[in-house]
């Protein structure tokens, strides 16, 4: 990269500096990026990685994003994925990434990192304000979560960048331990750090009946942590009992925390629990579709009980809220997505 670039020095506006590689470990890129950072003037900053190529007319496009509007912050792009031979792939990047807004944009990354880090250009003043780079692995990840809160996005949908993939890549298959070990450690630490559930749900001020409102943001995050098989299982717990906190009869989050207690073999918590729900199901309800759902899972774990079969535990099944209340309707309206997954229970999950 460093030949190549030499053959530009002729250029005034290019200045080349040269770096011994501190980051073979990969713990390291939140220095080289904040060095880079430094080293810099412009108003506008471009992420761009030795491996990829920049279409043409990205810094272009991404440069009239910025001048068309004031109060953007940070604009990214779609990809196009090429192999080590500049094969182009037909796998493409995350179709979700359009549809964040303000509303759904830290949940989106709650989900999944949906920016592709080398498409990204920044306003050096907003970056400024964020304290640049901090985490050691995962940088970019910990920028947009510390960030969503607070900064305007925006994502051009042509693809502005050919990402190369291979087994080298940082976020790549020999990497793949340490990513999901620092994308957990990212999320443990900004759902800690004074994220609440309304900085998740902006759409719960929007919603008449409130209490009822988070009590189903509690159960929609649970579910997402069940789905991507989040490793903290005392997190997840302590999510359904918030929940309960807002609606303490709640069928859901009382099945679902029986359901977590009895796939890890807590059987005597997950008893007590299924013993409330059963006194409930004999109440009138206007949702017969999640009352028989539960009476199923009751079923379910009183014959696993009886049988001593901890494989049969694994028929159980999670239950998800009605999608037709209040709260989804704002979410829908607002831009949201559902995110209920599996709902079928792989032992071991939590």
């Amino acid at each position: 990269t460093l030949k190549k670039i030499e053959t530009y020095r002729s250029d005034k506006r290019i200045k080349v500096y040269s770096q011994e590689n501190i980051g073979r470990n990969l713990d390291c890129f939140h220095h080289l990026r904040n060095k880079l950072l430094s080293l810099s003037n412009s108003e506008l900053v471009a992420i761009m990685d030795a491996d990829d190529i920049m279409h043409p007319q990205r810094l272009e496009k991404q440069v009239t994003a910025f001048d068309a509007d004031p109060s953007l912050d940070i604009c990214f792009s779609n990809v196009q994925f090429i192999d080590e031979n500049n094969t182009l792939k037909e796998k493409f990047a995350w179709k979700d990434a359009p549809e964040m807004n303000s509303g759904n944009l830290l949940r989106k990354f709650f989900q999944r990192n949906v920016i592709f880090h080398p498409t990204v250009m920044m306003r050096r003043e907003s970056l400024d304000k964020m304290g640049g780079y901090q985490s050691n692995f995962g940088e970019d990840y910990d920028l947009w979560m510390r960030a969503s809160r607070y900064f305007n996005f925006l994502c051009l949908e042509e693809k502005l960048l050919y990402y190369r993939e291979h087994a080298s890549n940082a976020s790549g298959n020999l990497n793949f331990r340490n990513m999901v070990d620092a994308t957990t450690k990212i999320r443990e630490k900004t759902r800690n750090n004074s994220c609440t559930i309304l900085d998740l749900y902006p759409e719960i001020d929007k919603c008449f009946d409130k209490n009822r409102a988070i009590y189903e943001a509690y159960l929609h995050e649970a579910s997402f942590l069940i789905e991507v098989k989040y490793v903290n299982v005392k997190h997840i717990l302590e999510t359904y009992i918030k929940a309960l906190e807002h609606h303490s009869n709640g069928i859901e989050a009382l099945c679902n925390l029986g359901c977590i207690f009895a796939i890890n073999m807590q059987l005597e918590n997950a008893k007590n629990l299924y013993a409330k729900v059963a006194s409930l199901l004999g109440q009138s309800s206007d949702n017969e579709k999640t009352f028989q759902q539960a009476r199923n899972q009751i079923e379910i774990f009183e014959s696993a009980c009886d049988l001593g079969s901890k494989e049969k535990l694994s028929k159980l099944s999670y239950l998800t809220p009605p999608i037709d209340s209040e709260f989804f309707y704002m979410m829908e309206k607002h831009g949201g997505k559902f995110f209920f997954g599996k709902s079928k229970v792989e032992m071991g999950t939590c």
